[in-house]
């Protein structure tokens, strides 16, 4: 089976949940969108760290084929299908890019206002600004740990050092 594919999202950008719920895709994200011919729509979903998740609606839907059919599931299986599945929900970009955060996901995550989207590379993941700022600091203190977790090991700084200063010209009387 072809390996589903979809835009690469990255960055982070602080944003505001208008009184709607709703909050602005921005133009890097749009970008990426167009880049690989992807509709303008997501997937809201819970995710393993209890905060939305927006996957890409044509993405989603590719993942979601992916899964083996069961005609009687596991318990487990089942679980999973009720948890990813019976929450999920397609939100499409309105004329104004702007893309509405269903009010139960909201409520289940305790997502306020001022809010921060960060690219997961295949989806993006909305936080609480201030949640998110203290979380970035703990990624960043444990940087070689997470690296060395995933196989990969953090480089060493291989810039040349600065250039000395020429030593003071000295003169003659």
């Amino acid at each position: 089976m072809k390996r589903p594919r979809g835009p690469i999202l990255f960055g982070e950008y602080e944003l505001t949940l208008d009184a709607k719920h709703r909050i602005l895709v921005p133009s890097e994200i749009r970008k990426a969108f167009a880049e690989t011919e992807t509709e303008g729509a997501f997937f809201v979903i819970v995710g393993t760290n209890n905060l939305p998740w927006l996957y890409p609606a044509k993405y989603y839907k590719q993942l979601s084929l992916r899964l083996p059919p069961q005609l009687v599931p596991s318990d487990a299986q089942h679980e999973y299908a009720l948890l990813n599945f019976g929450g999920a929900v397609e939100v499409p970009w309105d004329k104004q890019f702007r893309i509405l955060i269903p009010a139960r996901t909201l409520e289940r995550t305790g997502i306020q206002t001022a809010v921060t989207l960060v690219g997961a590379y295949d989806h993006l993941v909305l936080w609480n600004r201030q949640a998110w700022q203290d979380y970035r600091s703990e990624l960043e203190r444990r940087r070689k740990e997470i690296l060395s977790n995933v196989g990969l090991e953090a480089q060493p700084n291989t810039s040349p050092p600065a250039a000395s200063p020429p030593p003071p010209a000295t003169q003659k009387q």
